[in-house]
C-alpha cells in the first residue's frame, strides 16, 4: 500500500442519518487510472463527494472508515484543511459539469479566477493559455474571450477539465466526464486524459457507465452496487474474466455483445437503494446464483488472487453463465 496515492478503507457515509455507502474500499497508485463503474444509484458520485470533502453540502457525513491521500488522512479535516487539498492536491470535474460554467463570465475570467486562487505563483495569463493548450483547445487566445454558450459541448468540457487542473493537482477525479457527448468527442476527451497522464504524471479516478472506456484507459477498476464495492482489481482481469455475478451481468448487458437484431440482455429487478438494502448480499435479490448464505450475510471484500478482490460467497461460474441465468 505504500505506493498507493489514494486509499479508501471501509468507507461509510450517511445522509440525514440514512446509510448510503458502506464498506467502500479501493486503492489508486501514483500515476494510475482507476475506473469506478456501476448502475445509477450505486454510490459512485457519493464516493467522489466524500473524497472531495463535499458531503456536508448535501447534508452528509463520513460515518465509518478512512480516506488517505499521499499519506495524509482526509477524513476528519475541517474546511481550512480541505482548502489545502481541494483543487490543489485533488482536482474535480463534477457530474453534469457542462452546466457548471458561469454563463455571464468569459472563459478567461473564470480561468483567471481559478488560477489566481489556486496557483498564486503562476503568471496568470500565461498559465490560462497553458491550461487550454493542455486540454487540446485550438486557438486558446480566442477561447479565453468567449462565453460558455459560444462553445460546443466538447469545448466546454475541456474548459471544465482545464479549471480542475488550475491548482496543478496530483489526482484528478472526473465524474462521468463524457456524458451527453457524441462518440467522437468522447474519444477526444479520453485522449486528453491520456495526454495529461503522460505530460503531468497525475493519477485519474474516472467514473463512467461505459465499460468499454474502462478497458481502454483504466489500469484498475472498482465495481459498485448498492452503496458498496463488489469487485476490485486489474481492469483487464475484471473486465475479461469477472469474478462477481453482478460484474458479469453488467458486461453481458453491453450492446457491443449483441448482434444486429438480437434482443439485448438485461438484469432483472431494480437496483438496491439506501433504506431498502437486504440483510445479506445486496445483489442477491437479482442473482440467480444466490444461496441461503447470500441472503443472510453480507459478504466482505476479500482477495481472489493477486490481481483482484470480490464480495461474493462463492460464485464460480463464467461470465456467459451469469448472463444466461441473470
Amino acid at each position: 500500500m505504500s505506493s498507493d496515492l489514494l486509499t479508501i478503507t471501509g468507507l461509510g457515509v450517511e445522509i440525514a442519518g440514512l446509510p448510503v455507502l458502506s464498506e467502500v474500499s479501493l486503492a489508486l497508485p501514483s500515476h494510475g487510472v482507476l475506473g469506478l463503474v456501476g448502475e445509477t444509484g450505486s454510490g459512485k458520485s457519493l464516493t467522489c463527494r466524500a473524497l472531495m470533502g463535499l458531503l456536508p453540502r448535501i447534508g452528509g457525513k463520513v460515518s465509518d472508515g478512512s480516506i488517505t491521500f499521499d499519506g495524509t488522512t482526509l477524513t476528519g479535516l475541517d474546511e481550512s484543511g480541505w482548502a489545502r487539498v481541494r483543487g490543489r492536491q485533488i482536482g474535480f470535474v463534477p457530474q453534469a459539469s457542462l452546466n457548471a460554467l458561469d454563463p455571464v463570465m468569459t472563459v478567461g475570467e473564470q480561468l483567471r479566477e481559478a488560477v489566481s486562487h489556486l496557483d498564486s505563483g503562476a503568471e496568470v495569463k500565461a498559465r490560462c493559455l497553458e491550461l487550454l493548450e493542455l486540454v487540446r483547445l485550438p486557438q486558446p487566445q480566442e477561447v479565453l474571450r468567449r462565453y460558455p454558450h459560444e462553445l460546443s459541448g466538447g469545448m466546454r468540457q475541456r474548459v471544465m477539465i482545464a479549471l480542475a487542473l488550475a491548482g496543478r493537482p496530483r489526482l484528478l477525479v472526473a465524474d462521468e466526464p463524457t456524458t451527453a457527448l457524441d462518440v467522437t468527442v468522447q474519444k477526444a476527451i479520453l485522449e486528453v486524459f491520456a495526454d495529461l497522464r503522460t505530460s503531468t504524471g497525475m493519477s485519474l479516478l474516472l467514473v463512467t457507465h461505459d465499460l468499454g472506456v474502462v478497458v481502454d484507459v483504466a489500469d484498475s477498476v472498482a465495481v459498485m452496487y448498492g452503496g458498496t464495492v463488489v469487485e476490485f482489481g486489474s481492469a483487464r482481469e475484471v473486465m475479461t474474466n469477472p469474478s462477481h455475478p453482478y460484474t458479469a451481468a453488467l458486461l453481458g448487458a453491453r450492446p457491443a455483445t449483441r448482434t444486429l437484431g438480437e434482443r439485448l440482455t438485461t438484469i432483472p429487478g431494480v437496483p438496491a437503494v439506501p433504506g431498502q438494502w437486504p440483510d445479506g448480499c445486496r445483489f442477491a435479490p437479482r442473482c440467480a446464483f444466490a444461496r441461503d448464505e447470500c441472503r443472510a450475510v453480507q459478504p466482505a471484500l476479500l482477495a481472489v488472487d493477486e490481481h483482484r478482490a470480490r464480495a461474493c460467497h462463492g460464485w464460480l461460474g463464467t461470465s456467459e453463465e451469469a448472463v444466461v441465468h441473470v
